[in-house]
């Protein structure tokens, strides 16, 4: 959510002394990963309300995205070379694509695909019903294919005209 390591490390730590502090308050009626899940998403959202949209992106990431690893290199170099490019910029597009989303449906996406959360636990730490989270998620996959198709759809018509 927070689109840098640091910042993420930092809000691991802040949500772990806040749920000490706040542990007399916990209530059994969901499950303690559950309660400790909506705490890191409010202070995600907290520090991402704090920067105002800045973007920040992390050197270190950048540069283990960007290297080859020598495997790569056992077929034919030049086609290896075009895969791994490619992957990284469909990467990257995705990673734009969900950073664009709501922040309904990019926080549904985020603890359900990435996460690997349960709907019910999904539900739970976004304070919500487990229909609603099943229709946002819908919804949020909808939005990201419409946005991949209207991609598609423009890098056609460019190679055409650049064809002509």
């Amino acid at each position: 959510m927070l689109r840098n390591e640091a910042d993420a490390e930092d809000a691991a730590q802040e949500t772990f002394l806040r749920a000490y502090r706040k542990l007399a308050s916990f209530r059994s009626e969901s499950k303690f990963s559950t309660w400790l899940t909506s705490i890191v998403l409010n202070e995600a959202r907290a520090r991402l309300r704090r920067r105002k949209g800045g973007l920040a992106v992390s050197l270190d990431s950048l540069s283990n995205q960007a290297s080859l690893s020598p495997a790569r290199y056992v077929c034919d170099k030049q086609e290896s070379v075009l895969l791994s490019l490619e992957r990284a910029e469909l990467r990257s597009q995705l990673q734009r694509a969900v950073a664009d989303l709501p922040a309904i449906y990019r926080d549904v996406l985020q603890m359900r695909l990435l996460d690997e959360c349960s709907v019910r636990c999904t539900a739970q730490a976004l304070k919500s019903t487990e229909g609603v989270i099943k229709a946002r998620l819908h919804r949020a996959r909808r939005m990201l294919q419409r946005r991949f198709d209207a991609n598609r759809t423009r890098e056609k018509t460019f190679h055409a005209i650049g064809d002509c």
